[in-house]
């Protein structure tokens, strides 16, 4: 059985060799990848993050990792993943 795994990726665990996630869903329902994808995007723009790329093209795939970032070059930047991938589960 194909079941999507979506997550938000804390980049600043990287350094240090852990991953850090939130946000975890498991479905086998595309609705509820899309809807996950747009609270996620919605959230991150009340706190200010922008995506790196058109969200558009996300919404309707199932393998994918969308960056949101804020900052400027003085001050540096912050950013995470919106991830999300197709996995086989065995029943």
């Amino acid at each position: 059985m194909k079941v999507n795994v979506c997550y938000v990726q804390n980049y600043l665990g990287i350094m240090d060799g852990e991953d850090v996630i939130s946000s975890l869903l498991v479905t086998t329902n595309q609705d509820r990848v899309d809807n996950w994808l747009s609270e996620r995007l919605w959230e991150g723009k009340e706190l200010g993050f922008q995506p790196e790329e058109l969200p558009d093209s996300f919404f309707g795939i199932t393998d994918y990792e969308l960056v949101m970032s804020k900052g400027n070059e003085q001050e540096g930047y912050t950013s995470y993943g919106l991830v999300c991938r197709t996995c086989m589960v065995e029943e």
